[in-house]
């Protein structure tokens, strides 16, 4: 669920030779996989933050270009689910268009209909949590409805951290919905808030 730094380092080298080895003139399929891993990889280093992010970005990009959206579903999907969550997470330049093209991802994540949980969840996770930036009513109750679903796509046997990830924003979606008189209740919200307390290693 939660690879150590060293084997994201792996993962890193390997897919870098992968990148040789499957040129994408050659082997557009295989070289959009790579790029998938190679980008999944890079965001989750936690030291150089910027320019881990950046190679991702170039990575997943170049992934997206290289696949066939028809023939590659699951593999188009989760690249637009990865380029999605690793828009999030930069930090500089424009916030709101990286909200803006994060949220296009997402969709297009979704709109792929790939049956991969991972993949389903990340996009549903990163919709709430764009939902919730915007705090507004109708905005809280789309998150609620995003965060809800990639609760249940990634669930805590599987994927604990992701899982409580997810709890957490769900709770502070539910938590900002009551405060605002709105249809959650304090005590979803302290039930979301114990979910993902019960994922994370002291």
């Amino acid at each position: 669920d939660a690879p150590t730094q060293e084997e994201l380092g792996r993962a890193i080298e390997l897919s870098r030779l992968g990148q040789s080895a499957w040129p994408r003139a050659q082997f557009p399929a295989e070289y959009a996989q790579i790029q998938q891993t190679l980008g999944g990889a890079l965001i989750k280093l936690e030291q150089d933050r910027a320019t881990n992010v950046a190679a991702a970005l170039e990575a997943l990009e170049a992934g997206i270009d290289a696949a066939n959206r028809e023939d590659q579903p699951i593999t188009y999907a989760g690249l637009q689910a990865t380029l999605a969550e690793t828009l999030l997470a930069r930090k500089d330049g424009d916030q709101a268009d990286h909200y803006r093209r994060a949220g296009t991802a997402a969709e297009r994540a979704l709109e792929a209909k790939s049956e991969d949980p991972r993949t389903i969840g990340t996009a549903h996770h990163v919709l709430g949590q764009i939902s919730l930036a915007r705090g507004d009513a109708p905005s809280l109750t789309t998150a609620i409805d995003h965060l809800r679903k990639a609760v249940v796509a990634l669930p805590r046997t599987s994927k604990p951290s992701a899982h409580g990830e997810t709890q957490l924003l769900l709770g502070i979606a539910l938590a900002s919905q009551a405060a605002s008189e709105g249809p959650a209740t304090l005590s979803e919200a302290v039930e979301a808030y114990r979910a993902a307390v019960a994922t994370i290693d002291e």
